[in-house]
């Protein structure tokens, strides 16, 4: 009978441990959850800081093509200048 006992506690304990291990992983399963989620939620604003970037980025390149366009042209403007004051001195 004691021995019977024994291992019945002995049973019993296993199921604890295990129960208290189940509690364990579960816990652990709700916190990389959230840590997925957190994850994601990171990611998400990532992309869409890539697409900020992505579009800066291009309009800081149309900027350049203008701002060399005008400068070109000034450029122009100023040789124009030059030639016809040349020409009045001269």
């Amino acid at each position: 009978m004691e021995h019977q006992i024994s291992d019945l506690q002995e049973q019993v304990d296993a199921a604890l441990g295990a129960e208290e291990m189940v509690e364990q992983l579960a816990v652990k399963k709700m916190e990389l959850e959230d840590k997925v989620k957190l994850l994601e939620e990171e990611i998400a604003e990532l992309e869409a800081l890539e697409e900020v970037h992505e579009q800066l980025v291009e309009s800081n390149h149309e900027l350049e093509l203008d701002l060399r366009e005008e400068l070109d042209l000034a450029h122009s403007a100023k040789r124009e200048v030059c030639n016809i004051l040349c020409r009045i001195f001269d």
